[in-house]
């Protein structure tokens, strides 16, 4: 059994140094202007940098010679009260921004193709009729021709411009089921699911599905066939965000750890268990300071959110990749692969530590994505 709260809080501080300037900065002014959990901060920085970049940003890390994505998945636990939803929002205005603006666009692009398409059934329904008189008056010739030109036409349908369904850009889900997820991936394949009150995904039923949730982490192709459903092969790109309660996820791992834990989905995700600033915040109405370093951050995501629609426009572009020789400044001391060695130095990564190094955080991503962040923001 697992009781979260009977774990000591890790004392070595978050790497905060080891973010570029526009991330750091961020971070930095956010903690001392609103005294919350720098751990959660980190953690919610990241995350919204791995969203922005993984629809068109592939890496080929030290360990391998295969692009993959830059998807991270991160789970930090902190008490009620700490501040989670408050900082969420903050730190995610652009991307609210970005889905109003793509929501426009496809408002605009599915009135332009409901047009098209009542057009196009409108000369398919004059075809039909004319060929049905044809065969009623026994002309052959009559029904040849429009037989012809009824396949032509509808042969002709997915050539036809504007009649070719706009894809919906659904870019962050918070409480969304299984099949939502896939019918909005396969419009548009690189998301997140963001929570800042990830109750509802341990309590739903996404977390159920861990064959989309491990492929999507690395970029991989998800095969699903019911006997009552159409196939899908899937290739999406998922990057996930969970703040929750420590006791919300020690119900979880009650219930579901081995499975999530034999899965690999577990070892996926870089955790955090946050120090609480609860009781030591002073009142602040200044907040110059980390709205400016928001402002240039948020820039930068705007930014690279407007390659992402142009990504998404046309999924034929070629990827970026990122590509570094030497081995990454931020290090974890000693043999990384030792278990002690990960509770001593990355921040708040003992809650997994006790249960196998399988389950520890994947000591080998949190680098490597660290100089991605560099040569991009």
């Amino acid at each position: 059994m697992h009781n979260l709260q009977h774990y000591p809080r890790q004392k070595v501080p978050c790497p905060v140094d080891a973010f570029p300037d526009i991330m750091k900065d961020a971070i930095v002014t956010l903690h001392e202007d609103t005294h919350l959990p720098v751990e959660m901060i980190s953690s919610t920085i990241l995350a919204a940098a791995a969203l922005t970049c993984q629809g068109f940003i592939d890496v080929l890390s030290p360990y391998g010679n295969v692009p993959e994505p830059c998807s991270l998945y991160f789970l930090t636990l902190a008490d009620s009260s700490e501040g989670k939803s408050t900082l969420y929002h903050r730190i995610m205005s652009p991307f609210e921004s970005f889905a109003d603006e793509m929501k426009a666009e496809y408002q605009e692009k599915q009135k332009d193709y409901i047009k098209h398409l009542t057009r196009w059934k409108v000369k398919e329904s004059a075809l039909k009729s004319a060929l049905r008189k044809a065969i009623r008056d026994g002309d052959s010739d009559e029904e040849a021709f429009f037989s012809e030109q009824l396949d032509a036409h509808q042969d002709n349908r997915s050539g036809i411009h504007g009649l070719k369904q706009p894809g919906k850009f659904n870019l962050i889900y918070e409480d969304v089921a299984f099949r939502a997820l896939m019918d909005g991936l396969r419009d548009q394949p690189s998301a997140a699911v963001f929570s800042s009150e990830a109750i509802t995904f341990f309590k739903g039923r996404l977390k159920s599905h861990l064959g989309l949730l491990n492929k999507a982490w690395g970029g991989e192709v998800y095969s699903y066939h019911r006997a009552d459903e159409d196939d899908t092969e899937l290739k999406a790109r998922l990057t996930l965000m969970l703040l929750v309660q420590p006791g919300t996820f020690d119900n979880y791992l009650r219930n579901n750890g081995k499975e999530a834990g034999d899965s690999g989905f577990l070892s996926r995700f870089l955790f955090t268990r946050t120090h609480s600033t609860q009781g030591t915040r002073e009142g602040n109405l200044n907040y110059d300071k980390s709205n400016a370093a928001l402002n240039k951050f948020h820039n930068r995501v705007s930014e690279l959110l407007q390659e992402q629609k142009d990504w998404f426009r046309d999924t034929r572009k070629p990827r970026y990749q990122g590509n570094w020789q030497r081995r990454p400044s931020l290090s974890f001391r000693k043999n990384r692969k030792n278990t002690s060695s990960a509770q001593k130095t990355l921040p708040c990564g003992h809650i997994y530590a006790a249960m196998s190094v399988k389950l520890a955080v994947r000591l080998s991503e949190l680098p490597r994505y660290y100089r991605l962040w560099k040569s991009i923001m």
